[in-house]
């Protein structure tokens, strides 16, 4: 329905219109004030997908945005998807909120939306973890129960994969009916060749006519890949006949499991299960025996986009919450509730105190920096910024050891695009460190200056600068730059083109003009943008510098969807007199949200961390004991056991990465039961 070219303008632009928002403390919102944009996920074939909040329901929602208003095709077939997902109700299947017309400004883009239900894609939760089969299957089994009702609704679904499910509050969803068909269609219309080529059934990619067995099919592929890490035939060819015969599976599968999924991927549609109850009903499908992740929420940094629209999850509030830390079943007789309210890890929540929680999350979405402001409806003054700059940015924080400390050299040529707030920036990547490449890396990007009091102005872009006659780069750059006169500062997040060796930093600069390289301090807001894990974090980071634009930010929990790329183990080890000193480390559990703060004093001794005193700031009185080690690969790792008896321990993991400022995840357990995973922020003390 959509030229991809469009869809990728509008994207690029929305990205840059909620950037320059961010920094003027205002935002993107609909023309009627019931959306208001808070970050641009991704696209897919058709539609840019975004985090919005529905300011009259004070609700977040995925808000997907169809470019184009002329085309009535299009504005049938949106009309259509969001009616059929509407018109299936089931608990397994996204629940559409509304769909219409908007104008988001500024901007000024008009375009067809449907607001539905924000979740966290199942491919992604099937990623960021080592899932039990039980997991997997009771998670899929919930799936399937959803593909039946769309079934018995009288859809074809025609593009079932694992980014077309997401996680809503824990609950499996399918999501995105843009290719769905009614049974009842033509045969020319049930013999289109359309779906995601790896998951397609034969009779799909032969172009011959689909039915509910067609989605069966699909979804044992689905299942089978998510079981065993491949898909059981190869996903690179479209030809029919090379879905059959069927690889054996990677991993051990039990023998019900694997009986019902070869019978589902026979290659001839009559020798299949006769519908989808009848698959689920053969594959041995249980609940996780302990509380799991299978129907929690999971992280999602960015999201992968084949053909179709997925979705990321809703950030929660970043106010400290009054309920429980943690919540679990009891186990034999003493519960771990018990235990862990025995060793001070929570107090048992009063119903005022829920009370109070709603109420503080729904005062959070209705914080000044959460609403357009009318303040300065003006642009800066463009002039005052174009011209010829430089800079250097310096990576504090880096996933693979070889980034950290690491400073590039840039330059800015700013010129005026045209519009009153619009500027042209080209932007030269000269060199890294005492290297200069023999011929810059350049990119080209236009932004808009926005206000950022009390400096000039700031703007922020995207960038992947290449050399010339390059098709790709090796590195995206996301920068946000501040105006202070004749100076530049900054912070930027950075990640190699395939998506890992993710890396952060500072920005400092000047104009050419000016001869002394800058070395002074940097504002609040760029220091927030560096060293605060997550876009959540650093937004509450950067409200906190209102009142004084060059104080020493203090960076809250980190987002806890926020996801660390670890360096794996190499077996030989590191100095880790590096890693010595005192270090306050905030943890945020990824399901329920809540955080912790401890306060840890590290020694070393060769490539082995001491411990000589480690304690939770809320409850000192709990005693802490462990080691760690550092990796060579720059992976540092902590292990602590807290509580005053062997029937209460607790065995924390924290594995982290980084020197001064050191980013990663952690778990507790009692026992085998896992009592919480989450995200960690390290920041050495004087």
């Amino acid at each position: 329905m959509h030229r991809l070219e469009d869809v990728e303008a509008l994207e690029r632009r929305l990205r840059e219109e909620v950037l320059t928002a961010n920094l003027a403390r205002t935002a993107v919102t609909s023309s009627d004030g019931k959306f208001q944009v808070l970050r641009v996920l991704d696209h897919g074939a058709s539609s840019v997908v975004c985090e919005a909040l529905d300011t009259k329901l004070k609700r977040r929602v995925a808000l997907k945005l169809f470019p184009g208003l002329a085309d009535d095709r299009l504005a049938r077939g949106v009309k259509r998807e969001a009616q059929d997902l509407a018109g299936v109700s089931h608990p397994n299947i996204v629940i559409v909120h509304d769909f219409d017309v908007l104008k988001l400004v500024p901007g000024e883009h008009r375009c067809f939306f449907v607001a539905m239900e924000l979740g966290v894609p199942l491919k992604q939760w099937l990623e960021e973890a080592t899932r039990s089969h039980e997991e997997i299957l009771a998670t899929f089994k919930r799936v399937g129960e959803g593909l039946a009702a769309i079934h018995g609704a009288g859809f074809v679904y025609r593009d079932f994969k694992p980014g077309n499910v997401v996680l809503v509050a824990g609950v499996p969803k399918i999501v995105d009916f843009g290719l769905a068909l009614s049974a009842a269609a033509g045969g020319d219309a049930r013999r289109a060749r359309v779906g995601t080529p790896a998951f397609m059934s034969p009779e799909a990619l032969a172009g011959q006519p689909q039915d509910a067995r067609s989605d069966q099919f699909s979804f044992a592929a689905a299942l089978w890949k998510a079981l065993c890490g491949a898909l059981p035939y190869d996903p690179k060819s479209d030809d029919p006949e090379q879905r059959r015969p069927l690889h054996a599976p990677k991993v051990p599968l039990p023998a019900p499991v694997l009986e019902a999924l070869r019978r589902a991927l026979d290659p001839v549609p009559d020798r299949r299960f006769p519908d989808m109850p009848a698959l689920l009903a053969a594959l041995p499908l249980t609940e996780p025996a302990r509380r799991s992740s299978a129907t929690g929420p999971a992280p999602a940094l960015g999201i992968d986009v084949d053909s179709t629209t997925e979705l990321v999850p809703v950030r929660r509030s970043t106010r400290r919450s009054v309920a429980p830390w943690l919540a679990f079943p009891a186990v034999g007789a003493l519960s771990v509730g018990g235990v862990l309210t025995a060793m001070g890890f929570w107090d048992a929540p009063q119903a005022a105190e829920e009370e109070a929680t709603a109420s503080e999350e729904l005062e959070m979405m209705e914080s000044p920096a959460a609403r357009p402001t009318t303040m300065d409806a003006e642009c800066p003054d463009v002039d005052s910024v174009t011209g010829a700059w430089r800079f250097s940015a310096t990576a504090e924080w880096a996933e693979q050891i070889v980034h950290l400390g690491k400073v590039g050299r840039y330059t800015l040529e700013l010129t005026r695009d045209g519009s009153p707030c619009g500027l042209w920036v080209d932007l030269r990547k000269l060199g890294n460190d005492g290297i200069v490449y023999p011929q810059p890396r350049s990119d080209r990007q236009r932004v808009q200056l926005a206000w950022s009091r009390p400096f000039t102005g700031g703007f922020a872009g995207r960038f992947s600068p290449r050399k010339d006659g390059e098709a790709t780069a090796d590195h995206t750059y996301e920068f946000s730059f501040i105006v202070d006169r004749d100076r530049l500062y900054g912070d930027f997040h950075a990640e190699a083109a395939s998506g890992k060796q993710r890396f952060s930093g500072v920005v400092r600069g000047a104009r050419t003009t000016v001869q002394d390289a800058p070395t002074d301090d940097l504002p609040c807001t760029a220091l927030c943008g560096a060293r605060c894990l997550g876009a959540e974090a650093t937004a509450e980071c950067r409200q906190t510098c209102t009142a004084d634009p060059w104080a020493e930010p203090t960076c809250p929990p980190p987002d806890p969807t926020a996801t660390i790329g670890l360096p794996a183990k190499t077996g030989a080890c590191r100095d880790a007199r590096g890693f010595a000193g005192r270090w306050l480390v905030l943890a945020r559990d990824r399901m329920s949200r809540e955080q912790r703060a401890y306060e840890v004093e590290l020694g070393a001794a060769g490539c082995d961390l001491v411990i000589a005193s480690a304690r939770d700031r809320e409850r000192p009185d709990v005693p802490f004991e462990g080691k760690g080690r550092v990796d060579g690969s720059g992976l540092w790792q902590i292990e602590l056991t807290s509580g005053r008896s062997a029937r209460e321990r607790v065995r924390h993991v924290w594995s982290l990465v980084g020197r001064d400022l050191a980013f990663g995840e952690f778990t507790a357990r009692h026992g085998d039961e896992q009592l919480a995973a989450g995200v960690l922020a390290a920041y050495r003390r004087p």
